[in-house]
């Protein structure tokens, strides 16, 4: 007769048989459930080279932020309504190394983007405890910043999605036509981001990208001037101005985020831009934040 005393008695004879059997039976567990690959799922190059190879990992970083340079733009066009085939061509594909295709879901980008980012920061890091060169690490240090920059410049348009969409649906004339007229500045600048990854030997690179950034800086005055003079006029759409200020003002950091990302893509100089990116903010802004 087994007592409730006898339950706890180790069951030696048991263990002594199975023990021959224990190395196969946890071979056949393994095949049944092999081990998930701990490969991260929003990156495609920086898990295929050890971050402890400066050269060859700062290579996959500076692909991974192409990518992201491209997935930004892609989910802000989807803010503007803005078609793939208006900015991007088979050489911006080429370059992304994946079809640039209008973004479906934007949530889910959007946190694609993100966990990219994660990712790639953390490989960063990896690299600069690994590095011994100085100019390694002045490297890795402009690809943190920009990959930041790359997704500030989803954020920046992210956080404006709401007062895009009034913005384009506004019953008044007045308005759409300016909404028509931003859209297509705002594609302007994005196929000339686009252009300018494509084509980084070009020995005219530096120049073709200040000139594209004061064209961005142009716009952002004149639609600045637009609100205020055009809309402005009409004292029933006053009420429009500050949304309007906010697209303006949160499109052109954006744009300015993303051609900081570029310019380290490029290797250009820190301070290419030096006198021209400095926003000066409307009179009546600065009344109101000095209150």
């Amino acid at each position: 007769m087994i007592t409730h005393h006898d339950w706890g008695r180790p069951n030696f004879l048991g263990i002594l048989i199975f023990l021959p059997f224990l190395d196969p039976f946890i071979g056949l567990l393994n095949w049944m459930a092999p081990e998930r690959s701990l490969t991260p799922g929003a990156t495609a190059y920086i898990h295929k080279v050890s971050s402890s190879v400066p050269d060859g990992a700062i290579e996959a970083v500076r692909k991974e932020l192409t990518r992201m340079l491209f997935n930004a733009i892609r989910l802000n066009m989807h803010s503007f309504h803005i078609h793939a085939h208006a900015v991007f061509d088979e050489n911006s594909e080429l370059l992304a190394g994946e079809p640039l295709r209008y973004v479906a879901r934007y949530e889910q980008e959007y946190k694609l983007l993100k966990q990219t980012e994660s990712e790639v920061l953390g490989y960063t890091y990896a690299i600069q405890r690994d590095a011994k060169e100085e100019e390694d690490l002045r490297l890795v240090t402009q690809l943190n910043h920009a990959v930041r920059n790359a997704t500030y410049a989803a954020k920046f348009i992210k956080d404006i999605r709401h007062n895009v969409d009034e913005f384009r649906v506004s019953p008044s004339g007045t308005i759409h036509d300016l909404y028509a007229s931003f859209c297509l500045y705002v594609t302007g600048n994005y196929h000339g981001l686009a252009t300018l990854m494509a084509v980084p030997a070009s020995p005219n690179i530096a120049n073709e990208y200040v000139e594209l950034f004061r064209q961005v800086r142009r716009g952002y005055e004149w639609y600045l001037n637009e609100i205020y003079t055009v809309v402005g006029a009409d004292k029933h759409l006053n009420h429009e101005i500050a949304n309007l200020l906010n697209i303006n003002r949160a499109a052109y950091l954006s744009t300015t985020a993303l051609f900081e990302a570029v310019r380290v893509l490029l290797n250009l100089e820190e301070d290419i831009l030096a006198g021209v990116q400095t926003i000066p903010q409307p009179r009546k802004i600065l009344k109101q934040e000095s209150q």
